[in-house]
């Protein structure tokens, strides 16, 4: 884990955050993601824009890729805007409990189908050593 102590998303934080993976983790960075809130990813693209070069100039004129010590940098829509996380994307488990339930109702009136959809889920890093939770981003 790496605390951010309320300083904004920047290159030098980022790189802090691979620093913090062991050895055997980083061998592969461009295969690695900096998974930060919307809001953060545009932070720093707005950073990286701010340089006189055209990697500068293309950060304001289109949506290239860009990279944080070798590391793709993605925005991640739920994110908690002062969290980040840095793993590799196989890394991150998804599992769905088998139970479940679909609900359908039909609104004549408004003519409107409405559908609920009932399930319990939960979300785990496989390899806790091949990741690093960035907290209190400001």
């Amino acid at each position: 884990m790496l605390a951010a102590g309320g300083s904004p998303v920047s290159r030098q934080l980022l790189t802090n955050a691979v620093k913090l993976l062991g050895s055997q983790y980083r061998r592969n960075r461009p295969a690695m993601r900096h998974f930060l809130s919307t809001e953060n990813e545009i932070d720093y693209r707005e950073t990286i824009a701010q340089r006189e070069t055209a990697t500068g100039d293309s950060m304001t004129s289109n949506l290239m890729p860009v990279f944080a010590a070798g590391v793709p940098v993605e925005g991640a829509a739920l994110m908690p805007a002062a969290s980040g996380l840095i793993t590799h994307p196989l890394n991150l488990l998804w599992g769905i409990q088998r139970n479940i339930h679909v609900e359908t109702d039909k609104d004549i009136s408004a003519r409107m189908y409405k559908i609920v959809l009932t399930l319990r889920c939960d979300f785990q890093v496989e390899e806790e050593l091949a990741a690093v939770k960035i907290t209190g981003m400001g």
